[in-house]
């Protein structure tokens, strides 16, 4: 089972980039402090059918002092490393705070590491590297589309109209698309 701890005071929502493309089950902390909006996002958040197979635990750290939200996700954090021993946890902040901790628990053999989103720590979204590197700047779900159009089209220009397609037409898809086209014509697209 894969643990991951949030600190939404330290990257807001770009903490959540690629967490669409979690595919096992999961437990995921969301720790935010009277510095977020935590009620707003959470129910913007869990609005998305997508991510309902997932255990989602909000918490909201109740002093208002410095560092009081890292003291209680680095608290949380050894409390479910003792209680789930051999699973994998990941802290998903830009705070070099926790490195520390992390290498500690490292020392003693559990699977952990700090991130700044899901997609440092998932298989990439299309299992192409590559790709997912070309279009490293979309949105989660305009990876998986783009994918898609890339799988099921053998013709650069069949590939071409329907990102632009996807794009309604806008200069947005053409950008995209001659981002790809050299990752394209790697693979083979003619």
């Amino acid at each position: 089972m894969e643990h991951y701890f949030i600190d939404f005071e330290n990257l807001h929502l770009e903490a959540f980039k690629g967490i669409q493309a979690l595919k096992n089950p999961c437990t995921i902390y969301v720790l935010g402090s009277n510095k977020t909006d935590s009620n707003c996002f959470k129910f913007s958040l869990l609005a998305d059918n997508d991510l309902f197979n997932k255990t989602w635990k909000f918490i909201k750290a109740e002093n208002g002092a410095q560092d009081a939200l890292d003291i209680e996700l680095g608290t949380l954090l050894g409390m479910t490393v003792n209680e789930r021993k051999g699973d994998k946890f990941r802290i998903i902040s830009a705070d070099s705070g926790y490195d520390s901790t992390i290498k500690a628990l490292q020392r003693s053999k559990i699977d952990i590491k700090r991130t700044h989103s899901f997609l440092d720590d998932i298989d990439p979204l299309c299992n192409d590297a590559d790709l997912c590197t070309c279009l490293k700047d979309c949105p989660d779900i305009v990876i998986v589309q783009i994918n898609k159009i890339v799988k099921e089209n053998d013709s650069l220009s069949d590939i071409h109209n329907n990102i632009v397609k996807l794009y309604k037409n806008t200069n947005e898809g053409k950008v995209i698309y001659q981002k790809l086209k050299p990752y394209l014509k790697q693979i083979g697209k003619k």
